[in-house]
């Protein structure tokens, strides 16, 4: 028997990267106001041309109708 449950449920996601912490959490908590959920974990980007910036980047989904 098939678990449908999950098979039924749709996701839009979307990937945040921001320069700073401060501004990741900004945006995280922006999308979650509007009915987005964190999927996993924070990801840290080292920027290798370089200028040694650091990136910070979120993953959000959001079910679909």
């Amino acid at each position: 028997m098939e678990d449908t449950t999950t098979s039924a449920i749709k996701r839009t996601y979307v990937v945040i990267r921001e320069e700073t912490i401060e501004e990741l959490e900004g945006a995280v908590s922006y999308h979650m106001a509007k009915g987005w959920a964190p999927l996993g974990g924070i990801s840290v980007e080292p920027e290798y041309d370089g200028d040694c910036k650091i990136f910070y980047i979120q993953a959000v989904g959001k079910p679909t109708e």
